[in-house]
């Protein structure tokens, strides 16, 4: 066997090799015994705290804004009832206040009715001899008998 030399320029092989891929010391690292660890994370559930509280002060603030909403409504009906009443108030007093007084009625028994005032010969008086008498019909408690019956025997 012949053995041929050839001529070899290594060093514009290195330079391509460099630009193309640097090179990386290949170190033999030991994979290290996998274990399940559990993470403690707090963080979401300080989140998850915080936001249930959130969401409860926002229930909390729209049950708030409709009893407001409801009382304000009552309130307004309640308002307009009082000016309805103030209004009736005032008719009535105005009627009572427009009343008739003796001299009005009296015109109009005249005018409209054709009344007159009597004369002296349709005025009769009568004379009542005898003792006037009322007979009062109420039931009297037991202590008042009593208190009469003691009145009774000092007399």
């Amino acid at each position: 066997m012949a053995q041929h030399q050839i001529a070899v320029d290594y060093s514009r092989f290195d330079r391509r090799t460099k630009l193309i891929e640097p090179e990386v010391p290949v170190e033999l690292v030991e994979k290290p015994e996998q274990r399940r660890v559990r993470i403690k994370t707090k963080l979401p559930y300080k989140l998850l705290a915080t936001l249930v509280v959130a969401a409860a002060m926002l229930v909390t603030v729209i049950l708030s804004y409709n009893q407001v909403w409801n009382i304000n409504a009552a309130n307004a009906a309640l308002d307009n009832e009082y000016k309805k009443l103030k209004h009736d108030e005032q008719v009535l007093l105005q009627k009572t206040q427009n009343g008739f007084s003796q001299r009005e009625i009296e015109e109009i028994a005249v005018q409209e009715f054709g009344m007159k005032n009597p004369t002296a010969d349709q005025i009769t008086y009568i004379q009542l001899n005898g003792e006037d008498h009322a007979e009062v019909v109420e039931s009297e408690s037991g202590l008042t008998q009593f208190v009469n019956w003691v009145v009774g025997l000092f007399k």
